[in-house]
């Protein structure tokens, strides 16, 4: 996770700006569509400030591998 927070904080701010995002995922996945990576930030940043900080990030990616894990029978 850490190796991915320095990837998209290319300013080494502390916190992820939109177009940190938008450029660092697009790097990695050149076909991921512009509306969907603005949506992903958005979900990432979870108060509203216009920034993703570490905290929101690790909540966020633990969230996901929870939902797509599969349930037992």
């Amino acid at each position: 996770m850490i190796d991915i927070w320095r990837t998209l904080d290319s300013d080494q701010s502390g916190h992820i700006a939109l177009d940190e995002f938008t450029k660092g995922l697009t790097s990695a996945f050149p076909e991921a569509r512009t509306e969907d990576i603005i949506a992903l930030f958005r979900e990432c940043d979870r108060d509203g400030n216009g920034t993703v900080e570490y905290a929101e990030l690790t909540r966020t990616m633990r969230q996901a591998n929870r939902q797509s894990l599969p349930t037992a029978v």
